[in-house]
């Protein structure tokens, strides 16, 4: 997920389309030097932040898969996302750390 110049929000699947890697792979950055594009760490592809084209590289004219988001009370949510967490009964008591780590199932 991505706050754009305008605040809004788009959101990507972290796998550059040329060959499944993430992103960040590598450094861990996700963007540019100078933070105006996205990039993959493996190939160097850049990508527009607003529209997930690629613009430079092995993927050249495809897009990164967006995922669908909706803010809601000023909170940003994915929508239509298989969590690992649907997959675990739920239980109040089991850990008591107030931050939950979010995983998406990969298709």
């Amino acid at each position: 997920m991505i706050r754009t110049h305008d605040n809004a929000y788009v959101g990507y699947v972290n796998a550059c389309p040329h060959d499944g890697v993430w992103l960040n792979i590598g450094s861990g950055d996700f963007f540019t030097q100078d933070r105006a594009f996205l990039k993959c760490g493996r190939h160097g592809a850049t990508f527009e932040i607003d529209s997930g084209l690629c613009i430079d590289g092995p993927c050249n004219g495809k897009n990164l898969q967006p995922i669908a988001l909706a803010v809601v009370d000023g909170e940003v949510c994915l929508c239509g996302e298989r969590l690992v967490e649907d997959d675990r009964p739920f239980d109040a008591f089991d850990d008591h750390d107030e931050t939950m780590d979010i995983m998406i199932h990969p298709d």
